[in-house]
């Protein structure tokens, strides 16, 4: 009798769990105090496939399982090859996939590579092996990783036509380098650089697909040279708020600055003194010395992050005015990029080692929102290194292309595109209603084939700190991920020059400081910020802070933008928030900190919360008590690295969901959850008073366990003790908003 009741228990829960999975799939209404969402998972933009446990989602093929011939009656790759040679196979599994799964196909001898999407894994194994694994309860469907999949369709388009390829070869094990670097060379191949898993080569259009077809080849793509991102402006926001009232400088930070030179390039009484002193490294990457003898443009990016302004008596200093620094020279005599690493491991390491946790980089490539061979190296560091801050520009490819007064989506440049970086797009600056340095005027003037109708063809750059820079790179990214994740004012911003530097930049200020402008310059205005923010972690909080809570508490405080300079009418700049112009805003360090009374912040950060795994999940309980403060919740984590063959990029999902005494609300304001972004955030702008329940679901989780972030603000009180609240600066809090101004 005990017996069937428990059976008769079982039968229940079970049916009790799937009502709720199908209550959650089909959608929550949003409310109506919900903020709305530019970004929506279950838009139409997103294909109905991107969660579809039937379909493998890859760059190069999009097809359904149960349409596809049978794995068993399909030839292997080679033919002729014996059962005991290994060969590459998708492997799909019948789920959202367990590590018990993972753990089933390893024992049979098959060796797992890249996820992806859905539910799927690259494997390597011999036919003897594929048998085994086709038996396997929980595995849905097998088929060989074809020599097609391996190629970017950028590439395949144009694989008929004569002429040379600069290619990156990716390899899945570089225990087969030596061997596919004579293959490749057999082919005519002349190899430009190799680093192991990945060969830079130069080759024939019409061979790509026979080294696609070479035994542990796994992705091929074009090679994208990078370039300095300093042909537009970004400015400085002013962060002396924070540093005056809660003594906020950079203190104990180390800032690492990847880019063309640093002043004389030597470490001494030489150097700028707004530098001098604070240098723990200076790198040569490049063989050609670390001055900066041709823009100044590294000069000018290090004085943004941590110049003390010691030649303009402070007016002029960065944002992290105490931090030290670690820079890497990367400008060639050509004055091209060559110090860069292929792998860009080989960059963020050394920085590691010397214990800098904050990165950044203002330089990338045109890629149009592509996921490659970079942004994959950024999210596999990021991954292994949790607890450095990555930084990328988002680069400066904003066009009206079409003439209709709105810039073009989708210019992301890479390796901005890399989910766990901290991509930063261009706000304007304020320097007055038609400030301007000839023959840096008007965007139309300056870009007249870029920009050829208004409102954008005659607006000046510095004119409305409300306005997003018209070249600044938009999202979303080929996936529909969002990016840029934030903006912060940038054009003509003055910062150090180089005593050294033949260009001019912008122009020059004075023998000091030059301006200058591009996401090159918002970028490291962004990273001295996040130094302050780990500052305050550490001095104030007594934690090592992760990356991933960084990137959230600076995303939760950003500023809304919406709807821009322009109003609210055909030609409007900025949808909503999130959105490709804005992403999650314009950084606001004051409400990420330090939000005025009655408003209260509270985080935990990957040390106080469980590392979840499939179908886990972690919750937390706040009482709102003010709705006329909006209650905001912001969601990271650092995800592991996506496969750069695949159409999706998300690797672990975790899903935010909150429940309140009204309604339940999803992370990014969709009907759907979300399974695109690494970043979530419910934001309300008038909660109901009562009881809310965050919860974070692991929903998917092929690559885990997986850490995360959260941080969370608004007029509301933590019920447990787990959760730490920001400490009390009210007595040094000044009363009322206090507006972000630039130098």
């Amino acid at each position: 009798m005990q017996s069937k009741i428990i059976w008769l228990f079982t039968i229940l829960l079970v049916i009790a769990t799937l009502f709720l999975v199908l209550t959650l799939a089909s959608g929550t209404t949003l409310p109506e105090n919900a903020t709305e969402s530019g970004f929506d998972p279950s838009s139409s933009s997103v294909p109905s496939t991107s969660n579809d446990g039937r379909y493998i989602l890859l760059k190069a093929a999009q097809f359904n399982t149960e349409e596809a011939t049978s794995v068993s009656s399909m030839p292997t790759m080679e033919s002729t090859s014996p059962s005991t040679s290994d060969e590459y196979y998708i492997v799909q599994f019948k789920g959202y996939i367990l590590e018990e799964w993972k753990q089933d196909v390893r024992n049979t001898g098959a060796v797992i590579f890249d996820y992806v999407p859905n539910n799927a894994f690259i494997v390597r194994m011999n036919t003897s092996v594929k048998a085994e694994v086709e038996n396997l309860d929980s595995v849905q469907w097998i088929g060989p990783y074809h020599p097609s999949y391996r190629i970017s369709p950028a590439l395949s388009s144009s694989s008929e036509e004569t002429g040379q390829a600069d290619i990156i070869v990716m390899i899945f094990d570089t225990e087969n380098n030596d061997r596919i670097l004579n293959d490749i060379t057999g082919l005519g191949g002349e190899i430009v650089e190799n680093s192991g898993d990945k060969i830079r080569i130069k080759i024939n259009k019409t061979k790509v697909s026979d080294i696609a077809a070479l035994d542990g080849v796994s992705w091929i793509e074009k090679y994208l040279q990078p370039v300095l991102l300093n042909d537009i402006a970004a400015d400085v926001i002013n962060v002396s708020y924070i540093q005056n009232t809660h003594g906020l400088t950079g203190s104990g930070q180390i800032v690492a600055v990847a880019d063309t030179g640093l002043d004389t390039g030597v470490a001494d009484s030489s150097m700028h003194d707004d530098l001098e002193g604070r240098i723990d490294e200076l790198f040569d990457l490049s063989d050609n010395g670390a001055a900066d003898i041709y823009t100044g443009h590294g000069t000018h990016v290090a004085g943004s992050v941590l110049g003390n302004g010691s030649q303009s008596g402070g007016q002029f200093k960065g944002m992290a005015p105490e931090a030290r620094l670690v820079f890497q020279a990367v400008e060639n005599a050509d004055e091209s990029l060559g110090g860069i690493p292929a792998t860009l491991s080989d960059l963020f390491q050394p920085a590691y080692d010397l214990n800098a946790r904050i990165h950044t980089n203002s330089w990338g490539a045109s890629a149009y929102g592509y996921y490659g061979s970079r942004s994959q190296d950024v999210d596999l560091f990021a991954w292994e290194h949790p607890d450095m801050l990555i930084l990328f520009s988002a680069g400066n490819d904003g066009v009206d292309s079409n003439s209709d007064g709105v810039i073009d989506p989708d210019s992301i440049g890479s390796p901005a595109t890399a989910k766990n970086c901290l991509t930063v797009g261009t706000s304007e600056n304020n320097r007055g209603s038609n400030f301007n340095i000839s023959p840096y005027v008007t965007y139309g003037i300056t870009w007249s084939s870029k920009f050829s109708v208004n409102p954008i063809k005659d607006d000046y750059m510095a004119n409305d700190i409300e306005g997003i820079a018209a070249f600044s790179s938009r999202g979303p990214t080929d996936d529909g991920r969002i990016k840029p994740d934030v903006v912060a004012p940038g054009t003509f911003v003055i910062s150090t020059n180089s005593s050294v530097a033949t260009g001019q930049l912008w122009g020059d200020y004075n023998d000091y400081y030059r301006y200058s402008g591009g996401t090159s310059m918002s970028t490291p205005i962004v990273a001295g910020s996040a130094a302050l923010v780990r500052q305050y972690y550490v001095e104030y909080e007594s934690i090592t802070p992760s990356a991933a809570l960084l990137k959230a508490t600076i995303i939760n405080g950003a500023y809304n933008m919406t709807p821009g300079q322009y109003g609210s009418g055909s030609t409007q700049e900025i949808q909503t928030r999130p959105d490709g112009a804005q992403g999650w805003g314009r950084v606001d360090l004051e409400e990420s900190l330090f939000p005025k009374s009655p408003r209260k912040m509270y985080y935990n950060d990957t040390s106080s919360t469980i590392s979840l795994s499939t179908s886990e999940s972690w919750e937390i309980n706040y009482y709102v008590d003010d709705s006329s403060e909006p209650l905001k919740i912001t969601l990271v984590w650092t995800d592991f690295p996506g496969a750069v063959s695949a159409e999706f990029e998300l690797t672990n999902n975790l899903d935010l969901i909150v429940s309140g005494p009204d309604s339940t609300y999803l992370g990014n304001a969709g009907n759907q959850p979300d399974t695109l972004n690494n970043v979530e955030q419910v934001e309300l702008v008038s909660p109901n008073i009562g009881w809310y329940t965050i919860t974070v679901n692991g929903t998917s989780i092929p690559q885990g366990p997986q850490p995360f972030a959260i941080v969370m603000s608004g007029g509301l009180y933590s019920e447990s003790a787990a959760i730490y609240p920001v400490a009390d600066f009210s007595a040094n809090v000044t009363e009322g908003h206090v507006p972000l101004t630039v130098s």
